[in-house]
């Protein structure tokens, strides 16, 4: 039984290695999507063959990533449900702490997909949920949970929600790693965008550097593409700023070749052109979305096709 057990363990930590290494081929875009389908589906047999909830849920959760990079966006959520499914059946409370991975990468997959309501109303189910309070994420992910929510509030033209929940971020405890620096770099981006729309342009400023200044130190290119963005902004709408809005745009561009994977290039491009939507810059709406249809085009992702054609043709 001792050795039964001891080959489990042991073949449930080779199974959330290979995951692991597929997931990391998947964010370096250095994979064949046929190849990979087919591996995580034999690791995802043995993993219920051993009957362990751990590596069946990471196994769903790498489907989920390796299903949104391809632009299956329902299988995606669907793979993240599954993830959070299997969680939930873990007697193990090490594990439940996992369930909010999935579930939130579903939130911000629901919100790329401009079904922001629905990525606000699983966040607030995360936090909010009674069921779940035993099992919190680790603090890295609470601060990424919230400043993302206060972006859907953004996103919904709820001001004064967004403004709380970027300030909450900021009073939680602080934290290490890269998740936690582009969490804080993110609720100074949100303030910034606040203040922007309130034409306080001080703070925007304020907010908006300390944004740049901690993206900046970090070597995540989604993080520095949102920080130039956000300076960008401010340049653009401040009529006493001497700085050009075009230099933080270039590099916006130019940091847009460093992602990984096409969906997240043309999904980062595109959410930059709904800020200028909603902010009426149908010009620069219709610059970013016409990069994000090229990249989309070239990958052969149609799911963002008539959102694009609007942006582009607007008037």
């Amino acid at each position: 039984m001792k050795n039964y057990e001891q080959r489990r363990e042991s073949m449930v930590a080779f199974l959330c290695q290979m995951a692991n290494k597929s997931l990391n081929r998947i964010m370096s875009n250095s994979f064949n999507p046929e190849r990979e389908e087919k591996q995580l589906h034999r690791f995802l047999e043995s993993a219920y063959e051993v009957s362990s909830p751990q590596a069946i849920a990471e196994i769903y959760a790498t489907f989920s990533i390796f299903y949104y990079a391809i632009g299956r966006f329902k299988k995606s959520i669907e793979a993240g449900e599954k993830a959070a499914a299997e969680v939930l059946q873990s007697p193990d409370l090490s594990v439940k702490a996992f369930l909010f991975r999935p579930l939130s990468k579903n939130a911000e997959t629901y919100h790329d997909l401009g079904d922001t309501l629905s990525a606000l109303e699983l966040t607030s189910t995360l936090l909010n949920t009674p069921e779940y309070a035993d099992f919190r994420p680790p603090l890295n992910e609470m601060h990424s949970l919230i400043v993302n929510m206060g972006f859907y509030h953004l996103a919904l033209e709820e001001y004064e929600a967004a403004e709380d929940a970027f300030r909450r971020v900021l009073q939680l405890p602080e934290n290490v790693g890269q998740e936690y620096a582009n969490a804080i770099a993110d609720a100074y981006r949100g303030l910034s965008e606040i203040y922007l729309l309130k034409g306080d342009f001080v703070n925007a400023w304020t907010n908006g550097r300390l944004a740049y200044e901690i993206a900046q130190r970090q070597r995540d290119p989604l993080a520095w593409f949102y920080a130039n963005c956000a300076m960008a902004h401010i340049a653009e709408q401040d009529p006493n700023c001497k700085a050009a809005p075009e230099s933080y745009y270039a590099t916006t561009i130019k940091t847009i070749e460093q992602m990984g994977t096409p969906v997240l290039r043309a999904v980062a491009l595109l959410h930059e052109a709904r800020f200028h939507h909603r902010t009426k810059n149908l010009g620069r709406a219709k610059q970013f979305a016409a990069l994000a249809a090229n990249i989309l085009h070239d990958a052969k992702i149609t799911a963002f096709d008539p959102e694009l054609h609007h942006l582009i043709t607007a008037q």
